[in-house]
């Protein structure tokens, strides 16, 4: 029995070590075409607090196999800005579908003046995406228009096999 014991913890050990093994860790970057609608609204200090949301096609380079390189992405927002349009703080949450159907949802702060601290993480995934993580570093990287941007993030994507 005592030996039986052994062999089953040590084939459960192997399992565990191989499932980890088997995870994959991948860079993928990522740029996202969006449009915004946003309702702004004036503080008695002079800031702006802008509640928005942001529909996008995001493409991605450096996805594993298996994964598309475009996705729908849809954001919405809370942003604090000052008279001189420095961040004063921003959250976010946005929620990406494939052409499947699967996706995933990601989190998100920006409390740098200048805009340059956004990150990221992946709270939630359905589909081919369940099991994935994702965390990175977001950044605006220019405007079209006033209602029409484009924003990059550089992440790692890992896999659970």
């Amino acid at each position: 029995m005592k030996m039986y014991k052994k062999i089953v913890l040590a084939a459960i050990s192997v399992f565990a070590v191989s499932s980890v093994a088997l995870a994959g860790s991948y860079t993928v970057n990522g740029t996202s075409y969006a449009s915004m609608s946003a309702d702004n609204t004036t503080t008695p200090d002079g800031n702006t607090m802008s509640n928005y949301t942001n529909n996008a096609i995001w493409i991605l380079e450096g996805m594993p196999e298996g994964f598309p390189s475009s996705l729908v992405g849809s954001c919405k927002g809370v942003s604090l800005t000052s008279p001189e349009w420095a961040n004063l703080g921003d959250v976010f949450i946005c929620t990406a579908i494939d052409a499947d159907g699967d996706g995933f949802v990601n989190v998100g702060s920006d409390t740098s003046a200048d805009w340059t601290g956004c990150s990221y993480e992946r709270v939630s995934a359905w589909g081919k995406y369940a099991g994935t993580t994702e965390s990175g570093a977001c950044w605006f990287a220019g405007s079209v228009d006033a209602d029409h941007f484009i924003l990059q993030w550089t992440a790692t994507f890992t896999t659970p096999e």
